[in-house]
């Protein structure tokens, strides 16, 4: 049983995270920890997880127990025997290259006897259909694969204790459910698990509690049957994506900037060691000054082929063309990574900004205005990589406005982001195509993101092009294929 006990918490910064936290979690329960970003969901999974005192610093105060003893008294390694952490970035916990190693590497640590180390790996990878990811190197895997090696890492060594947090971020529909099926494996062992998440699809039919938070509080704790009565209005409103059938606008009939498109000849691209091609596309024709979705499952080739169009992956075979010239095509293309800690280095959300903002005319009107459309007004002066995920999404994709470059790639831009932020994104890429003619490629497993800003439709299936169509009312009913299980309906 986990008991919290009037418990607050502070960073070093000073600003209070959790205030007047009282919650009772009885062994063998699935609870999920809602809210809008930057709410206090992260932080309390730390202090679940040890992190919190233990590595990161701040003042907590209360009182913490996990199985009647009070957290500060238990080493950090007695916690870890304890509780199983899946962490917003996956790519923060892994300790190996290699994908084989990092499922072994905490069994090791705990003095696991190998030959049971490797039965383990064998049981979970068939559990999870995942051997093809093994033995594979970590970095070259994608997002969502990187997602599932790390939940499969910690069903390796049995933890009481499970929490994820945000863990179906960047995963497409048949990676979800892998994670559902795992969920309700450990729930039958009689785990406690513990998520945070803003969507809630695929633990509607499995959660027990779901507990809202809002400016570091706990505002309501809502009953599995309490939950399954909820209407889309107020899933909205505590921040969630709702799991029913949610009613959509498309306006993509509105006029756009022009009939240009931007064309790519000759994509061929392989790793020194591969032997067949990552991306094998003769041509590919993007409409200018409109939105474009990239679209498939995790591992076709999205995010290479965007790193590759901004300049960022070497091309070992050929030169391809852009705009018919041989321009340097990293001057044209701004892109915003899928984890973004990547590419977030200034010390202030204002400081970070600055570094793109070249071609601004105006900076601090500019800023100004960007702060309070992304609603990040009062993190202006924070380092960026102490804000929540959410948050750093923001910012990243402020960078990307900032930057003004005639082509932005968005990689994912809604993992970690509540339902308002998501929102929030929508507009303000909307008002950047109406102000100007930028083009927009995303690449996104968010349907609800895609219904709302998306005009044309490109599907990747094993780095080549397998499909490409303008989305509208048409269009819809194909566009769901490509996200199975999603159950969207149109207004």
């Amino acid at each position: 049983m986990i008991k919290l006990n009037n418990v607050n918490f502070s960073y070093q910064e000073g600003q209070k995270i959790l205030k007047n936290i009282n919650l009772q979690i009885e062994s063998g329960k699935l609870i999920v920890l809602a809210g809008k970003s930057g709410c206090g969901k992260t932080t309390l999974l730390k202090i679940l997880n040890g992190l919190i005192p233990h590595f990161i610093p701040g003042t907590i105060e209360g009182n913490v127990t996990i199985n009647e003893k009070d957290i500060r008294e238990l080493t950090f390694s007695d916690i870890s025997m304890i509780t199983g952490t899946v962490f917003q970035n996956p790519k923060a916990q892994f300790f190996c290259m290699n994908s084989t190693n990092e499922l072994a590497f905490e069994s090791e640590n705990n003095g696991m006897d190998p030959v049971l180390i490797r039965e383990q790996i064998e049981k979970c990878s068939e559990k999870m259909n995942i051997s093809h990811l093994l033995n594979k190197n970590l970095s070259k895997l994608s997002g969502g694969q990187k997602q599932i090696i790390a939940c499969a890492s910690i069903s390796i060594l049995s933890h009481d204790i499970i929490l994820l947090d945000e863990p179906t971020a960047n995963l497409d529909f048949q990676a979800i459910q892998k994670i559902k099926e795992l969920i309700t494996v450990w729930k039958r062992e009689g785990k406690t698990i513990i998520v945070a998440e803003h969507r809630l699809s695929y633990l509607i039919n499995l959660l027990d509690q779901l507990i809202i938070l809002e400016n570091g509080e706990i505002t309501n704790i809502l009953t599995h049957n309490e939950v399954a009565t909820m209407t889309n209005k107020q899933f909205n409103e505590a921040g969630l994506r709702s799991p029913w059938a949610p009613v959509l606008t498309i306006d993509n009939n509105e006029e756009n900037h022009s009939n240009d498109y931007i064309e790519f000849e000759n994509i061929k691209f392989k790793y020194k060691y591969t032997e067949d091609n990552i991306l094998d596309i003769p041509f590919l024709k993007i409409p200018k000054g409109k939105v474009t979705a990239l679209i498939g499952n995790n591992g076709c080739g999205k995010s290479t082929l965007a790193k590759y169009l901004a300049g960022l992956e070497k091309n070992y075979l050929r030169k391809f063309f852009f705009l018919n010239t041989r321009s340097l095509i990293a001057k044209e293309v701004f892109m915003v990574f899928q984890d973004v800690n990547n590419q977030l280095s200034a010390n202030t959300v204002l400081s970070e900004w600055e570094i793109c903002s070249k071609k601004c005319e105006d900076f601090e009107r500019e800023s100004t205005q960007l702060l309070k459309e992304l609603n990040l007004e009062i993190n202006q002066e924070m380092n960026p990589q102490n804000l929540s995920g959410g948050e750093k999404q923001r910012v990243a994709i402020g960078e990307g406005v900032i930057a003004q470059s005639e082509i932005l790639i968005l990689d994912e831009p809604t993992s970690g982001l509540d339902y308002f932020n998501m929102i929030r994104i929508v507009e303000v890429i909307k008002k950047l195509m109406k102000n100007k003619k930028f083009t927009v490629l995303l690449i996104t497993h968010d349907y609800d993101f895609l219904l709302r800003l998306a005009n044309e439709v490109v599907v990747i299936e094993n780095g080549r092009v397998s499909d490409q169509f303008e989305l509208n009312y048409n269009a819809v009913s194909k566009a769901t294929l490509y996200f199975k299980g999603s159950e969207f309906k149109i207004e």
